[in-house]
């Protein structure tokens, strides 16, 4: 992958550790219907020329993205493009986990990501794209009926289908898979940046016409995970690197139940799931990290 010039979006909603050294490109996302004052004052918004600021509470980070495909010279037309999280960024270097910590109060955020020049040049100019190293489900389809509602991931299907085709075997594949990518991250060439971005956005057109709800579309991390899948079956060669997480630290136990509560009044995420908060406050954190460490990747996979 060409990269001598990459930006990254690096997606914002509220005051955190700032990445805004190069490569990164921190955006503040649905400015257009936010209160938070801080972004504003640090960075560039979702809001400016063609945009779909407004609909970040049902689109999440893909707000940002759409934004970027759109007005692609306000991010400096790069040769490659790519998106985290103000909380989940890709470390740039090989390791034998999908997933590492570290407290959220560092500013040194790129040097927590081994993100020099020599090291993105190095990996990058051995692969085709870049996901976050893949982790082992039950299955994918399975897993986001558990997290959310299923009926999103069904219309996604019947979209892909009808008005996708050629995208439907590595539907298929991916939902019926272990083999599953989480946290909407990637690493683009332009060229596959913006055949992304018409395919994604052409389904979540369609699939937001046919549903009944208003409320966020999570089925974007499957669809990401879905052309992951398709640019794999057509001999593209993926790199996949680990996932850093910013933590703040364990929730307090008032704020885990009142958490709990609203999921369930909600009712924008499958029953069992709702009381995740509660689940992931009482499992020891080494446990935790067993489950969220591991890699679906063989031995040699990767390199």
């Amino acid at each position: 992958m060409k990269c001598d010039t990459l930006r990254i979006l690096t997606v914002y909603h509220k005051r955190a550790a700032l990445a805004n050294h190069a490569p990164f490109l921190p955006v503040q996302a649905g400015r257009a219907v936010s209160s938070d004052e801080w972004c504003p004052s640090v960075m560039q918004g979702d809001d400016t020329g063609d945009n779909i600021s407004e609909k970040n509470p049902v689109y999440n980070e893909m707000s940002v993205v759409y934004w970027a495909w759109k007005n692609y010279d306000e991010i400096g037309s790069p040769d490659a493009v790519g998106l985290c999280h103000y909380r989940r960024f890709f470390i740039f270097e090989k390791r034998p986990y999908a997933y590492y910590e570290a407290k959220a109060s560092t500013q040194d955020v790129c040097g927590l990501l081994h993100c020099t020049r020599e090291n993105v040049v190095s990996l990058l100019g051995g692969c085709d794209f870049v996901a976050p190293v893949p982790t082992v489900r039950k299955s994918v389809y399975e897993n986001f009926k558990m997290a959310h509602r299923s009926d999103d991931a069904d219309i996604a299907l019947d979209v892909i289908r009808t008005d996708y085709p050629d995208y439907a075997p590595a539907a298929e594949r991916y939902f019926k898979g272990r083999r599953t990518f989480f946290y909407n991250m990637f690493i683009f060439p332009k060229h596959t940046f913006f055949r992304y971005c018409e395919w994604i956005f052409g389904v979540l057109e369609k699939l937001e016409a046919r549903r009944t709800r208003t409320d966020r579309l999570f089925v974007s991390e499957c669809l990401t995970g879905i052309f992951f899948e398709k640019l794999i079956e057509e001999g593209e060669k993926p790199l996949y690197l680990p996932v850093l997480y910013l933590t703040e630290g364990r929730q307090r136990f008032g704020e885990v139940l009142k958490e709990c509560r609203e999921n369930l009044r909600s009712g924008k995420t499958g029953f069992v799931y709702a009381f995740r908060p509660l689940v992931v406050r009482l499992i020891p954190e080494k446990l935790l990290m067993l489950r969220r460490r591991k890699s679906a990747l063989k031995r040699g996979e990767n390199e």
